[in-house]
């Protein structure tokens, strides 16, 4: 009984001890890691439809860490997903990854990663995704194995990625190359704009021209993102694109916003958009607001939105919270 106490003692003197170090000496180890959750109250009105539920709609883990000075992790394990599936066995996590900075402006990252297509709407963390465009919605998965090597200078980064195709669902030699822009062009406009060439399961090749742009104007921030998508047996230039647009009203503890979009496919375009398929005119409008209680911090989210959608003709309510739990933060 002594000889388990003085461990216990001497373990809980060492944690106090390495605890009590400065961080510049711990260079491996977790650096952060938070559950995050979201739940909502969720309501469907349409001339045939009248739906509510209770809805926990997001259990996250993240975790960020470092092995030495130059190589760095990063996982987020989402436990309201199937673990495993046959098309991807990493169903249940986005992101699983390896980072490592080779040089002052270099740095090359491995594992599961998100997918390099250009835009804000696409950018988000799914836990601040409340509702989205055809596109987004239509891709089958947006987080795949793969690589990035990237180009770091001030505001700007510039990607090359290699990955496993969003639309592969566990075929082999199904990938997805693109070339990636995260940046800022003038001051108060950011961008994410890429070129992206994807595998299809049947192997044929769309390609993708994204243009998300963010403008900020005092406490108005604007995104637009505009996006085509290309086949060389499709109408041409603009037959197959979408459109999305968010305004949003910062105030210290509120935020206001409204949201829509627009995902167009011409019907003869045939059957090579399998996100946004040939015949889609489907639009979408909504707004609601963000309420941050905590004074100054973000870690507690409260949302009301609505909106709708032209397809099933239904008006989305949603009432809810968000919240992050952060355990480790050095």
């Amino acid at each position: 009984m002594k000889r388990r106490f003085l461990q216990a003692t001497l373990a809980l003197t060492a944690a106090l001890l390495l605890g009590h170090l400065p961080i510049q000496a711990r260079t491996d180890g977790i650096d952060s890691l938070n559950f995050e959750v979201r739940a909502s109250v969720r309501a469907t009105l349409g001339s045939d439809v009248h739906d509510a539920t209770f809805a926990g709609e997001h259990l996250n883990l993240n975790v960020w860490g470092s092995i030495g000075d130059k190589l760095h992790y990063r996982l987020r394990q989402r436990f309201t997903k199937p673990l495993y599936s046959e098309t991807n066995p990493l169903n249940a996590t986005d992101l699983l990854l390896l980072n490592y900075r080779f040089a002052d402006h270099w740095s090359l990252d491995a594992g599961k990663t998100a997918l390099y297509i250009g835009g804000m709407e696409f950018d988000h963390a799914p836990i601040d995704l409340f509702y989205w465009d055809k596109f987004a919605s239509g891709v089958w998965q947006v987080y795949a194995l793969g690589v990035n090597l990237n180009y770091h200078s001030g505001p700007q980064m510039i990607s090359a990625q290699f990955v496993q195709s969003p639309f592969s669902l566990g075929k082999v030699n199904c990938f997805m190359g693109s070339l990636y822009w995260n940046g800022r062009m003038l001051p108060g406009w950011d961008t994410i704009w890429s070129l992206n060439l994807a595998d299809h399961i049947d192997h044929h090749k769309m390609g993708y021209i994204s243009l998300g742009n963010r403008f900020h104007l005092g406490d108005f921030r604007l995104d637009l993102d505009l996006m085509e998508r290309y086949h060389p047996d499709q109408q041409g230039f603009l037959s197959d694109v979408s459109l999305v647009f968010q305004l949003l009203y910062r105030l210290p503890k509120l935020e206001l916003f409204s949201k829509g979009g627009y995902d167009y496919n011409d019907a003869r375009n045939g059957d090579y958009d399998r996100a946004v398929p040939a015949g889609t005119h489907a639009a979408f409008i909504g707004g609601g607001l963000f309420f941050y209680p905590v004074g100054g911090a973000r870690n507690t989210r409260l949302h009301l939105f609505g909106y709708y959608e032209n397809v099933t003709r239904n008006l989305n309510l949603s009432l809810g919270i968000t919240y992050r739990m952060r355990l480790i933060k050095k």
